[in-house]
């Protein structure tokens, strides 16, 4: 489940940069476009954080073979 966390920390920070280019070299009329993606970079770097804090294994006795 880290790695998920991890994953999802990588694509909300590459989502972030495009953002920002696409403010960089102006956007026009695609200002929707710029707000949606912030929009899914915020709610992945909320999954990310959150996945973090979840434990690795269920609690409970490890299963017999």
């Amino acid at each position: 489940m880290r790695r998920f966390g991890y994953a999802c920390h990588l694509i909300a920070c590459t989502l972030l940069a495009v953002v920002g280019i696409l403010l960089l070299i102006g956007v026009g009329d695609q200002r929707w476009l710029v707000g949606l993606l912030g929009l899914i970079a915020l709610a992945m770097t909320g999954v990310g954080i959150a996945v973090q804090f979840l434990p690795d294994r269920p609690p409970g006795p490890p299963k017999k073979p």
